[in-house]
């Protein structure tokens, strides 16, 4: 098993170059980030990863956009894999996406691989202009268009939505770019297990969950005749802290096991910043420019890192 280091509570760009080039060094395998456009004040949404369905962080917090800054971590380091958790791909036509995707993939050295989601608020899709009702089928298109645009040679797509010609789009991955699908409903387990190299947990699953839904994938897999071999399970669950817990992962599937830089081996350890973001409370530092350019690296988060590697990954490595 794999180890992904994720990280959605960086107040600072420096921040996750410090952390990645770490964790590099601690002998994690992969450096994650999330996707999150832009915030709402009101949404029809139903979020499904908090108690009571409503977004549970500060969204005057900065986000930082992954298709950017993940290729700059990649460069940062030399061995470390790097990939967003998750785009929202229905919000991003496949013909300049490709484009962004084949220069990450050239410029992280082909350690780049591309995690795909669909989003559960409808006002992204809304103000984006795209068809909230048919996202599920711009997914499955563009995720087809994305794997023929990535060759580098003349192709082309006819479907019900993402239609074009004969094109071509250069520079092509020396490698093909991984791709992983997010989501626990049905057709997203469908899409992963048809068309994907790989499925994400999008959520706060925990390990009894995941195990539930990596069942599902492996019969899935076999109905489309697919390599389970080959599949890979990318599985963050809440409930995920100690070495048994670890272990109980790899013993029911998973293949990459993520954590975010405050699990330290069993112990959690936050810095306040990190405390107000998860809890939903302002953040203070947010609202001072000076922290969104600050190069220190986070003391606390470092401390994490080095504190899971030691207790969590030594026993795999």
């Amino acid at each position: 098993m794999r180890f992904t280091l994720y990280e959605p509570t960086a107040l600072s760009p420096h921040e996750l170059f410090h952390l990645a080039k770490e964790a590099e060094r601690c002998g994690f395998d992969a450096f994650s980030l999330n996707d999150a456009t832009f915030q709402m004040k009101t949404t029809r949404g139903v979020y499904p990863y908090s108690n009571d369905n409503a977004p549970n962080w500060d969204r005057e917090a900065p986000f930082y956009e992954p298709m950017t800054i993940l290729p700059a971590v990649a460069m940062q380091t030399t061995t470390l894999r790097v990939f967003p958790s998750v785009i929202k791909l229905p919000l991003h036509h496949p013909l300049p996406f490709a484009k962004q995707v084949a220069t990450a993939a050239v410029m992280s050295g082909d350690r780049f691989a591309l995690g795909v989601g669909a989003s559960w608020a409808p006002e992204e899709y809304q103000f984006c202009g795209v068809d909230w009702h048919k996202r599920g089928k711009i997914m499955t298109e563009s995720i087809e268009a994305l794997r023929l645009l990535l060759t580098g040679e003349w192709v082309e797509y006819h479907g019900e939505v993402i239609d074009f010609d004969p094109v071509i789009a250069r520079p092509a991955p020396r490698v093909p770019v991984k791709i992983y699908v997010g989501g626990h409903h049905e057709p997203s387990l469908r899409r992963a297990a048809r068309l994907a190299d790989g499925w994400i947990a999008a959520g706060p699953a925990t390990i009894a969950e995941v195990k539930t839904y990596i069942d599902r994938l492996r019969e899935l897999c076999a109905e489309y005749g697919r390599d389970w071999s080959a599949f890979e399970i990318h599985a963050y669950p809440r409930d995920a802290r100690t070495l048994d817990d670890y272990r109980r992962l790899e013993e029911i599937g998973v293949t990459d096991a993520g954590t975010m830089p405050i699990n330290a081996g069993g112990q959690i350890v936050m810095s306040e910043t990190t405390r107000q973001r998860l809890t939903g409370v302002p953040i203070d530092a947010a609202r001072d420019i000076d922290a969104i350019y600050s190069t220190a690296p986070p003391a606390e988060k470092l401390d994490a890192v080095r504190r899971f590697a030691d207790t969590i990954i030594a026993h795999w490595k």
